[in-house]
């Protein structure tokens, strides 16, 4: 039985504005070169008192996400706030997912859904996500 090639790339991006620090990590993961899985990490950091009311606008902007997609297969989303730092965390199962059902999720929650679809070369996806100033790196997986 021939073994799928398992790959992976990861891709980050940093960016600030004059009150607010963002990193945005995207971790994908492929078989064949075909797209699978892909897991983002979005943490903003700022000051606990002066930033408060925007941390706490983002954190009930993804409670809401969490709550729309907590019965949808194949997506997973978390966030939490503590002392100016608010992390997101979204999983995506390419595999499970019924992307209408995921797609209306994100929309009724005023986000959006990942522009990726099982299946995606990863070729393309790290060629568009260089185009956006992420820097990415492959990283080959043990099979």
């Amino acid at each position: 039985m021939l073994k799928k090639k398992l790959l992976m790339v990861f891709c980050e991006y940093e960016d600030s504005t004059d009150t607010l620090d963002y990193n945005y990590s995207l971790k994908f993961d492929f078989s064949d070169n075909k797209l699978d899985e892909l897991e983002y990490l979005l943490e903003i950091r700022g000051d606990a008192n002066l930033d408060e009311a925007e941390l706490e606008k983002r954190k009930t902007e993804c409670d809401q996400l969490m709550n729309n997609v907590e019965t949808i297969k194949g997506v997973s989303v978390t966030c939490s706030l503590s002392n100016g730092l608010y992390k997101q965390k979204q999983t995506l199962v390419y595999s499970s997912i019924n992307q209408d059902a995921a797609i209306t999720a994100y929309t009724e929650a005023g986000g959006i859904y990942p522009d990726y679809e099982k299946g995606d070369n990863m070729d393309d996806i790290e060629k568009n996500m260089n185009a956006s100033g992420y820097t990415c790196e492959r990283i080959k997986a043990l099979t």
